[in-house]
């Protein structure tokens, strides 16, 4: 099993300051999962492991946010699904609460 700590770090997705989150509370690091979805190898790789996550799940469709979400959803709906949808932020909240939700 991958150190998926050591990954972020290697790739520069761990960033380390101070940080206010969307939730207004404060944090000495941060994950920009946007600088490891850049590498293909690692997208596989954390697609492959939520899809996994899903197996036993009869899963026909993968709903991922628009923007954030497309490189990570898209990989993960060409696993075990046949369709993706990209929705924006504002409607997925509708829909769904607590966020995020990945699959």
């Amino acid at each position: 099993m991958p150190n998926y700590l050591d990954i972020f770090k290697e790739t520069g997705a761990l960033l380390e300051g101070h940080f206010v989150l969307t939730s207004g509370r404060h944090s000495p690091s941060y994950f920009q999962c946007a600088k490891i979805l850049q590498h293909p190898k690692y997208l596989s790789d954390f697609a492959k492991k939520i899809s996994n996550h899903f197996e036993n799940d009869d899963i026909d469709t993968v709903i991922s946010p628009a923007v954030g979400g497309i490189v990570i959803g898209t990989e993960v709906g060409l696993e075990p699904t046949p369709n993706n949808i990209m929705i924006r932020l504002g409607i997925l909240e509708h829909w769904l609460n607590p966020w995020p939700f990945f699959i």
